[in-house]
This record gives structure tokens, sequence and C-alpha cells, in this order.
């Protein structure tokens, strides 16, 4: 399940980025790619532990809901997490995933 979510996080990231670029080169794309990496297997930290803390429990909880027997750690950003994924309108994990993203990604 960590695995799905990771991979689908990765490439969700890089459509971002190919939107953003729109730049045959692979060097943005592996840059990026490098540093999602290490924040994902960092040596711990404030971006890896959030990483592990908030930001994945979250998403699995969206994809996976069944997962965890209590609602995932919210973050001091979303208070609003903790409500289920089918009484949340469609827009809003988009945005909260957008922001979340940048915020992992500038850490």
């Amino acid at each position: 399940m960590v695995a799905r979510v990771l991979k689908n996080d990765i490439r969700h990231r890089l459509r971002q980025r190919m939107k953003k670029l729109r730049v045959p080169l692979e060097d943005p794309y592996r840059q990026l790619l490098v540093d999602y990496l290490n924040i994902v297997f960092g040596q711990g930290g404030s971006p890896t532990d959030d990483f592990w803390s908030s930001f994945l429990p979250r998403r699995l909880h969206d994809k996976f809901p069944g997962v965890f027997l209590s609602p995932p750690p919210s973050s001091s950003s979303s208070s609003s997490s903790s409500t289920s994924p089918s009484s949340s309108s469609p827009s809003s994990p988009k945005s909260r995933e957008g922001e979340e993203e940048d915020e992992m990604v500038r850490a």
C-alpha cells in the first residue's frame, strides 16, 4: 500500500512539473525524484519526520479508508483531514495535495 501511494505521488509530481516547465530535458525531473526520495528515505529531520508521521498516513487513509482503526494524525494546517473522503468535496484533496507537495519539495 505504501509503495502504491509513493508511486502515485511521484507520478503526480512529475506531471505537475512537466506541465509547469514544458521542457523535454531529463535533469529537472531527475532532480525532483532525487529530492523526493531524499525526503522519503532521509536520515530523519523535519521533512522526513513530517512525511512519515503526517503526510503518508493521511494519503494512505485517503486511498485506503479502512487501513487505520482511527483517523490518521492531522497536520496543524489541515484540521479537516479527519473527515471521510466521501464526505469531502472532490476538489479539496487535490488542493491539499498540491500544498503538501510544495511543502515537501521545498524542505
